[in-house]
């Protein structure tokens, strides 16, 4: 631990091939193993301890996350993995996907290979 960085989030960031995104007062960070939403104090910039929410589905790698919303609400944190599947999150309780891109029948959503 490096004494002169005030805060790290340990373990967020093997297999992360990507930066986290911020939203609403949160910062989301996939690890090797989940998707993870951390809050942030607006007066500090201080970032919670433990994540405040976290996928129930597990990650090899991420290669990109991102997050869109209608403002302050609606937000979707969608996070690709390397086997070029696509998932949309609700961004206020990581354990809804609302979305893969492996759901549909006949494979229609599909992504080819990265």
């Amino acid at each position: 631990m490096d004494v002169q960085i005030p805060e790290e989030l340990r373990g967020a960031t093997p297999g992360v091939l990507s930066s986290p995104v911020y939203w609403n007062g949160n910062i989301f960070w996939p690890s090797f193993s989940n998707l993870f939403a951390w809050s942030v104090d607006p007066a500090s910039g201080m970032i919670s301890h433990s994540p405040t929410s976290q996928s129930a589905q597990q990650f090899d790698r991420t290669v990109a996350i991102s997050v869109s919303a209608n403002g302050a609400t609606n937000g979707i944190v969608w996070l690709m993995q390397n086997t070029a599947e696509l998932f949309a999150f609700d961004a206020t309780n990581l354990g809804n996907i609302l979305w893969t891109s492996a759901q549909a029948a006949n494979g229609r959503d599909r992504i080819d290979s990265l």
